[in-house]
């Protein structure tokens, strides 16, 4: 709850700045993949569908640079054709996300945005499903979550966005790139596993402050 809590409570003091400061509603959907290794052997990587929705402050810095915070949920996951059994594993995690953004506004006509947006995420994992086909046979059961087995608590990673601006709607498109193996047993089972996510999502800005 910790990581949850400290990042409500960084929105909360962004959009009480008045300075350029905005609060937005942001939902959208996500393309779900991983890069995965199994002992080495990169493996055959599917998509699966998930969503991502939350709060997100922008609070201008100097000029067009802002500092642009996002806390929500987002899903995560994947699905593999596993090279040592043939067998299909798919995994959904559904975490609490904070992306501590930075953007960057370039105007486009009059009123509307080009926004960029980069910056480092870190993820709480809070439940999740791994399927396991294997042999005619489907076999189902929720994840733990460990710091020390089984899936990672924790997901740590990147984002890079791109979003236009009109109005008080943005639509944009992201891409998330994660850096840590959320498998903690790769010295047994051998098997590397690192979230990746493109999404595509619309906000829309609830007030404004200047």
């Amino acid at each position: 709850m910790k990581p949850i809590l400290t990042a409500a409570l960084l929105l909360v003091i962004t959009v009480n700045i008045q300075a350029q400061t905005s609060l937005s509603v942001k939902a959208g959907v996500n393309l779900l993949t991983a890069r995965a290794y199994y002992n080495g052997q990169k493996q055959s990587v599917s998509f699966v569908p998930g969503a991502i929705i939350g709060l997100q402050a922008s609070t201008m810095f100097e000029n067009n640079l802002y500092f642009s915070p996002f806390v929500g949920y987002s899903g995560r996951g994947f699905e593999i054709k596993e090279s040592a059994t043939g067998g299909k594993r798919r995994v959904m995690i559904h975490y609490a996300h904070l992306a501590t953004l930075f953007s960057y506004h370039i105007h486009a006509g009059k009123s509307n945005l080009l926004i960029v947006n980069v910056g480092p995420t870190a993820s709480l994992a809070l439940a999740g499903r791994e399927k396991l086909a294997l042999n005619g046979n489907t076999t189902s059961a929720s994840i733990k979550f460990s710091t020390s087995k089984g899936y990672g608590l924790f997901d740590f990673g990147a984002h890079a966005g791109l979003s236009y601006q009109f109005n008080r709607l943005q639509v944009g498109a992201a891409y998330d790139y994660g850096f840590v193996n959320i498998n903690n047993n790769e010295e047994t089972d051998k098997r590397n596993i690192r979230n990746r996510a493109l999404s595509v999502s619309v906000a829309y800005i609830l007030r404004s402050w200047k």
